[in-house]
């Protein structure tokens, strides 16, 4: 008998941003990279390596994953001094 999953509930929000280290890549042969947050997958094209962390902003949420883009340092801060 096949038991139903719990629904996940994504753990971040369109536009958060989050700094994760890549755990793997897309195997549909994106070459995405992967990265998780709390368990959640994210993909994110980047010619980063696995073992590399990464700057990311969520882009899209669906029910299982997520996208982002990767961020380059200088979008990190945003603020005025």
């Amino acid at each position: 008998m096949r038991q139903e999953r719990e629904s996940r509930i994504a753990p971040v929000q369109i536009g958060d941003r989050v700094t994760e280290r890549i755990v793997g890549r897309g195997k549909e042969g994106e070459g995405d990279a992967v990265i998780k947050v709390k368990g959640f997958v994210i993909f994110v094209p980047t010619s980063k390596q696995e073992g590399e962390t990464i700057n990311v902003e969520i882009t899209r949420i669906l029910s299982k994953f997520g996208f982002g883009v990767e961020l380059e340092d200088s979008e990190l801060n945003t603020s005025i001094d």
